[in-house]
């Protein structure tokens, strides 16, 4: 999976980022410092797991951002990751059981760590 660091400030609530092309998953990066090339994001522990349908969404060649919990004149780090045509495998829970994409990193159903 390849991803890409972008920075963005938030204006009228809202965010937007010329991208070339559209991302598969979208994270905030929630730590002081920024972001390395090489990070692995790790839902509500240095990241948080971006919603396409409630937190961004793609425009023809940019990404508009507006997570939950924004503010105004803040920039933000995002993290926009590629699958690049790979399709991830998937894992099941040891806890609950329920299948999860191979991406994922923690279970959506009950939270455990995956």
């Amino acid at each position: 999976m390849r991803q890409e660091l972008i920075q963005v400030e938030v204006g009228g609530g809202l965010a937007f980022a010329e991208v070339e092309e559209k991302p598969d998953c979208v994270w905030r990066w929630q730590l002081q410092e920024p972001p390395k090339q090489d990070v692995t994001p790790v839902h509500l522990v240095n990241a948080q797991l971006e919603d396409e349908v409630h937190d961004w969404r793609w425009n023809d060649g940019g990404l508009v951002f507006k997570g939950r919990g924004i503010k105004h004149g803040q920039s933000y780090w995002l993290i926009l990751q590629y699958k690049d045509g790979e399709e991830p495998g998937q894992v099941e829970c040891s806890s609950c059981g329920t299948t999860l994409p191979g991406t994922a990193n923690f279970c959506m159903t009950c939270g455990t760590e995956l």
